[in-house]
């Protein structure tokens, strides 16, 4: 069973990006402050959850209202960077369907995970996939 966890802390989400094996800039609180300050309609909406052996996980998340306000959008990553989420271990298939099952409840217009070519995983069937690609340089 995974718990979401409302409050998250910036110092413990750094923590997690930075033990995390497949992490990149991208998944830092550094990476969606810079967009949350230059946009102000936008908001940080990371989520936290703990495994049940105690590992705690971080999804970044990013929150825009829509419908006036009736509804929110998130998206996992700006600019289409990797996103995703982060954790102190590899986490399993049931944990992240699990994880990405906990965020399709309220009131939510949509949710776009831009993926992370550093640690692949499926997603749950509900979510449509569609195909990308990325070049990485050493």
């Amino acid at each position: 069973m995974v718990k979401e966890i409302r409050s998250t802390s910036y110092i413990e989400w750094n923590e997690i990006a930075d033990q995390c094996e497949y992490a990149t800039f991208f998944h830092t609180p550094t990476w969606s402050k810079v967009f949350t300050e230059t946009y102000p309609e936008m908001t940080i909406a990371a989520k936290k959850f703990v495994l049940n052996d105690g590992t705690r996980v971080f999804l970044p998340l990013i929150k825009t209202k829509v419908m006036r306000g009736l509804f929110s959008s998130y998206i996992s990553n700006i600019a289409g960077v990797y996103g995703g989420v982060i954790s102190e271990r590899k986490i399993k298939d049931q944990e992240i369907n699990e994880i990405f099952y906990s965020l399709i409840k309220g009131r939510i217009a949509s949710i776009s995970v831009t993926g992370n070519p550093l640690f692949d995983y499926d997603l749950p069937k509900q979510f449509k996939i569609e195909e990308d690609f990325t070049h990485i340089i050493r």
